[in-house]
C-alpha cells in the first residue's frame, strides 16, 4: 500500500496546574512521533519529559533512516532498536538525577512510535497511550504501567471499580525512575484511513474512549480535532496537562503513485 501521513500535536497545563510537565513532537516527514508526561510530584518533572522527548526524537529519526536503507540481515529489527533506545534514555535520565539533587527523583512516562514500510512500531512505559481508530472503532493499543491496570488483571474488576477504591492512578513504571526499565514494544499494520492518538493521561483520565472516537469521527481536520479534544478534556475538569499527537494514513495521491513507478 502507498500511503501518505499527516500529523499533528498539541499540548496544554490545562485549568488546575501551573507548570505544563508534559512534552511532545513529531518528525512528520518519517513518521516519527514523542510524548512524554513528567511525574506530577516528583522534582523536575519537566526536565524529564523533555530530555526524554529530545533524546527519543533523535534516536527514532536515526533507527528510521538506518532500517530505511537496510540490507536484510544487517540491521537489528525495529523492535529491538526501539526497545534499545527506551533503555538508554531510561539511563540518561536516571544518571542525572543522581548528579543533580535538584533532579533526584524525577521521571516521565513515554510512548513514541515511527512507520517503516507498512507497519507502525511503537514503545511505551508508563500510563500514557496509543489508541487507533479503524473503520468507526476504537481500540487501546498499549496497556498501562500502572496499579490500576494490575488491580483489574487480579481482580476481574471493572477500571470503574478499582479506581473508586484506589485515591488515584499510580504509574508502576516510569523512565528515571530506576537505574533499568523494561519497555512495552508493539506493531500495528497499517491500513488507509487509520488514525492513531497518542496522549497524556490528562486527556484519557478526563474523557471516556466514547468521547474520544465521537470527536475523532467528526472532526475533519487533525489540528480541529486536537484543539477540540483539549478543549473537552479542559471542559471536564483540566485536573492535568493535557498531550496528544494524531496520525492519519492517508491513500497516495495518484501523482505519487505515478511517480513510484519510475526510479
Amino acid at each position: 500500500m502507498n500511503y501518505s501521513v499527516e500529523l499533528a500535536k498539541g499540548t496544554d497545563a490545562g485549568r488546575v496546574r501551573r507548570l505544563n510537565e508534559d512534552c511532545v513532537a513529531i518528525d512528520p516527514a518519517r513518521g516519527v512521533f514523542v510524548l512524554a508526561d513528567g511525574m506530577g510530584g516528583h522534582n523536575a518533572g519537566e526536565i524529564a519529559s523533555a530530555m526524554a522527548v529530545n533524546f527519543l526524537l533523535d534516536a527514532l529519526a536515526g533507527l528510521h533512516d538506518q532500517l530505511h536503507q537496510r540490507r536484510h540481515g544487517d540491521i537489528a529489527p525495529v523492535q529491538l532498536g526501539l526497545h534499545d533506545a527506551v533503555t538508554r534514555c531510561n539511563a540518561q535520565i536516571f544518571q542525572a538525577g543522581r548528579r543533580d539533587a535538584r533532579y533526584k527523583g524525577m521521571g516521565t512516562t513515554v510512548v513514541a512510535g515511527l512507520l517503516l514500510e507498512q507497519q507502525l512500531h511503537y514503545v511505551h512505559v508508563g500510563d500514557s497511550r496509543l489508541y487507533r481508530l479503524r473503520d468507526g472503532v476504537l481500540r487501546q493499543l498499549t496497556q498501562d504501567h500502572s496499579l490500576v491496570q494490575e488491580m483489574i488483571q487480579q481482580s476481574g474488576q471493572s477500571e470503574e471499580e478499582v479506581m473508586a477504591a484506589i485515591p488515584g492512578n499510580i504509574v508502576t513504571r516510569a523512565l528515571g525512575a530506576e537505574a533499568e526499565v523494561e519497555p512495552a514494544v508493539g506493531s500495528d499494520g497499517l491500513q488507509a484511513g487509520d488514525l492513531y492518538l497518542c496522549c497524556s493521561d490528562g486527556l484519557s483520565d478526563r474523557l471516556t474512549d466514547e468521547a474520544i472516537r465521537t470527536t475523532l469521527v467528526g472532526c475533519e481536520g487533525l489540528p480541529a480535532a486536537v484543539e477540540h479534544l483539549i478543549m473537552q478534556a479542559n471542559e471536564a475538569g483540566g485536573e492535568d496537562n493535557i498531550s496528544l499527537v494524531l496520525l492519519r494514513i492517508k491513500p497516495a495521491s495518484l501523482l505519487t503513485r505515478i511517480r513510484g513507478y519510475f526510479p
